[in-house]
């Protein structure tokens, strides 16, 4: 198979447990079905869990097309990340399934000089940074970008629960918000903020 058209998926398992796992298949099976056609299906269960990674915080990361080509896992530890550059993306540029393949992105991300990441901007709207959605707070509520260019499964979960709602958002709105929250299978609201005047 050709890697260009693998697919990746990355769960959170927490002491021993899968999070937001009917999501992270269901998913799968749209993905796989929408760029291949077909999909063999995949079951995960605690005793997949390498028994010397079944407390703390572990990231769960499968390579697939038709079916599963590779499981991995490896303790997680959130990265640093303290000031976004914003970047421009082509119009064309696609990642509305998560592709194996990132490229695109890292391309983007030698963009960021001497910040920890980039911002990436999509015909004039905020979409996401280099490796999650992003959750902007007013101090009162949280606002998705409606232009993501992945649309995540925590994302959709925060949607679903009431915690955050879409809005369409331009750089010029950015004044608007006091910090920016990295939001991803691994990452809650919280965890990885940045200040909106460290977003350049």
């Amino acid at each position: 198979m050709n890697q260009n058209r693998q697919l990746l998926e990355t769960i959170k398992v927490k002491d021993g447990r899968f999070l937001n796992l009917p999501a992270h298949l269901e998913r799968m099976r749209q993905s796989a079905q929408e760029l291949h056609g077909d999909w063999a299906g995949l079951e995960l269960a605690p005793e997949d869990i390498p028994a010397d990674l079944r407390t703390g915080v572990v990231k769960c990361r499968i390579v697939y097309d038709t079916c599963v080509r590779e499981i991995s896992f490896q303790p997680y530890q959130p990265r640093t990340v303290r000031s976004l550059r914003l970047v421009q993306a082509a119009p064309e540029l696609d990642y509305h399934l998560k592709y194996a393949d990132r490229s695109p992105l890292m391309r983007l991300l030698e963009q960021r000089q001497a910040c920890d990441d980039i911002l990436i901007v999509r015909d004039g709207f905020i979409t996401d940074t280099s490796y999650s959605n992003i959750a902007f707070d007013d101090g009162t509520a949280l606002y998705l970008p409606r232009t993501c260019l992945l649309n995540g499964c925590k994302r959709r979960l925060l949607i679903a629960s009431g915690r955050a709602r879409e809005i369409s958002i331009t750089p010029a709105d950015l004044r608007n918000f006091q910090t920016a929250h990295l939001v991803n299978a691994m990452l809650d609201p919280g965890e990885v903020t940045v200040d909106v005047g460290c977003i350049f």
